[in-house]
């Protein structure tokens, strides 16, 4: 997470705004301090690494 976000940088030409892009990061930095932590996620949840 995020993802391929439409910014300057790549001319945009990403898949998400940036809106939809910030969405996962600020959801995992609110987490509780006991809240999972050491694995992948995705815009979903938690995902597998392999």
């Amino acid at each position: 997470c995020p993802g391929f976000v439409k910014t300057a940088m790549n001319q945009y030409t990403g898949f998400l705004s940036i809106d939809e892009g910030a969405e996962c990061p600020v959801k995992l930095a609110l987490l509780p301090d006991d809240g999972p932590s050491g694995l992948f996620f995705s815009k979903d949840g938690v995902i597998s690494f392999e």
